[in-house]
C-alpha cells in the first residue's frame, strides 16, 4: 500500500513538472515570436546567436533536425530548401533559435522551435 501511493506521488510530481515545462516553453515561444515580429516589421534582425554556431558538429546536426522535423510534417523540399540556403532566412531562423536559448531552451527545443516557424510558413503559403 505504501509502495503504490509512493508511487503515485512520484507520479503526480512528474506529470506536474512535465505540465510546468511545457507551459514555460509555450510562453518562451511567444514571447520569442514577438521579437521576431517585431525584428520583421522594422526590418532590424538583431539579437543573440545560439552558443552552438561556432561548431560546425552542431550546425549540421540543427540543419538535419529542423529539415527532418518540416519532413516529418509534409512541408515539401521545394518550399524547405530555398528557405535553408537563404542567408537572410537563415540568419533570421538563427537568430530564433538564440532568442530561445536566451529563455533556457536546449538545442533539441529550439530546433523544434525552428521547424516549426518552417512548418507555420509553409502551412500560410499552402493555404494563400
Amino acid at each position: 500500500m505504501l509502495y503504490i501511493i509512493l508511487l503515485l506521488v512520484v507520479l503526480f510530481i512528474g506529470w506536474s513538472y512535465i505540465k510546468a515545462r511545457v507551459r514555460i516553453n509555450e510562453a518562451n515561444k511567444m514571447q520569442v515570436m514577438r521579437k521576431l515580429n517585431n525584428m520583421e516589421k522594422t526590418g532590424v534582425f538583431e539579437g543573440s546567436y545560439p552558443s552552438w554556431m561556432s561548431n560546425k558538429n552542431r550546425i549540421e546536426e540543427f540543419l538535419g533536425m529542423i529539415v527532418a522535423g518540416a519532413k516529418r510534417r509534409n512541408v515539401p523540399e521545394y518550399f524547405l530548401n530555398p528557405v535553408i540556403s537563404d542567408k537572410e532566412h537563415m540568419k533570421k531562423l538563427i537568430l530564433a533559435a538564440g532568442a530561445m536559448e536566451q529563455q533556457g531552451s536546449s538545442f533539441e527545443e529550439q530546433a523544434m522551435f525552428v521547424s516549426d516557424i518552417i512548418i507555420e510558413a509553409w502551412n500560410r503559403e499552402k493555404h494563400s
